[in-house]
């Protein structure tokens, strides 16, 4: 069992990792930055990308997508330990 939490993913790729949320000018940067971010790794179209930049549970959502691809595609920063299987583990995409 795996469990997604945007802010560690976020954290993995040196982006910012809280206060996105919200329309204050400082909240809309760290959103565009991380959305630069994620440019990098996958291919978002400009309607995507619009819609990440004005929704911060939009930008989350697409971040525990791509942390939930990388259990089925096995390319987790790290292995879960033996406990993972009844305690559950934080999945991380490199």
């Amino acid at each position: 069992m795996a469990e997604v939490f945007p802010a560690a993913q976020l954290e993995t790729w040196n982006l910012p990792s809280n206060r996105y949320n919200g329309a204050e000018a400082a909240a809309r940067e760290r959103r565009a930055t991380i959305v630069a971010g994620l440019a990098a790794r996958v291919e978002l179209p400009d309607a995507i990308a619009a819609r990440l930049l004005a929704s911060a549970d939009a930008l989350d959502a697409v971040v525990c997508a791509l942390a939930a691809r990388a259990v089925s595609e096995d390319t987790l920063r790290d292995e879960p330990w033996p406990e993972a299987v009844r305690e559950g583990w934080i999945a991380v995409h490199r």
